[in-house]
């Protein structure tokens, strides 16, 4: 599965990753805390920041790992092709 969180002020988006349990990512990283630093900055900018009132997810169901690991990065591609930047929440550690 491919994601994005996306601020829905503006529609911005913030973050797109990939996971295969939505369950586990959603719930357990970013809204419990429980995980890396990027994943602990996320939840930070989700509670510490209020953003979770502003944010919402889509995401695609897709065949497998490898499917998933490819349209997350044409995402990605895409994004710095239109912006010059990869989305807020991306930015590497």
């Amino acid at each position: 599965m491919v994601y994005a969180f996306r601020d829905v002020r503006d529609g911005e988006i913030l973050k797109y990753g990939k996971t295969g349990c939505a369950r586990d990512r959603i719930f357990k990283n970013y809204i419990g805390g429980s995980g890396g630093s990027t994943t602990q900055r996320i939840h930070d900018n989700l509670f510490a920041d209020g953003m979770i009132e502003h944010v919402e997810i889509a995401w695609i169901e897709t065949l497998d790992a490898a499917q998933a690991e490819l349209k997350e990065k044409r995402f990605r591609a895409e994004f710095v092709k239109l912006h010059g930047h990869w989305p807020l929440w991306d930015l590497r550690d």
